[in-house]
């Protein structure tokens, strides 16, 4: 029996992003792979002169059932033919990414793009930049509308 391989999608429930799940979807459900959705929250902060209040513990609990949620009707929406799950981390995402890539034996991560430059690149920097620069296994990136997979020709 071969070996089914594992695709690792990060989503950050943008449209770019769900155009990339999308495209790994098929790719999964093409070379009959294990699909893996992972979501990477971090928690807000907010800065005060020497003060570095942590949210409540009920806002944290919150925000992540919320999210969590979220991330189980977009993996519900690609369960169909495909063995995929969900996984939710806290932490610096292209990090986290990396580890869990790592951690799951992922042959492919696959991560929108949204093709930001200039000052928008640089005061925001580029999760996916990282990923291709750092990680030891291929990255896709993938850029576009969603509605279309790049796999699946128009009719």
């Amino acid at each position: 029996m071969a070996h089914r391989q594992r695709i690792l999608v990060a989503v950050d429930f943008s449209e770019t992003s769900e155009h990339a799940l999308d495209y790994a979807a098929d790719l999964a459900r093409r070379l009959g792979d294990e699909l893996h959705v992972l979501h990477v929250y971090h928690l807000p902060t907010y800065a005060l002169p020497q003060v570095m209040p942590l949210p409540t513990k009920e806002l944290t609990d919150e925000l992540v059932r919320a999210v969590q949620k979220s991330l189980e009707s977009m993996v519900d929406e690609h369960r169909e033919g495909l063995s995929v799950e969900g996984h939710l981390a806290e932490g610096v995402a292209y990090e986290v990414i990396l580890e869990k890539a790592s951690a799951l034996d992922a042959e492919l991560v696959v991560v929108g793009t949204h093709g930001r430059s200039g000052l928008g690149h640089t005061l925001l920097g580029s999760t996916a930049e990282k990923l291709v620069r750092l990680s030891p296994i291929p990255v896709t990136t993938v850029r576009g509308a969603r509605g279309r997979s790049a796999l699946v020709p128009e009719r």
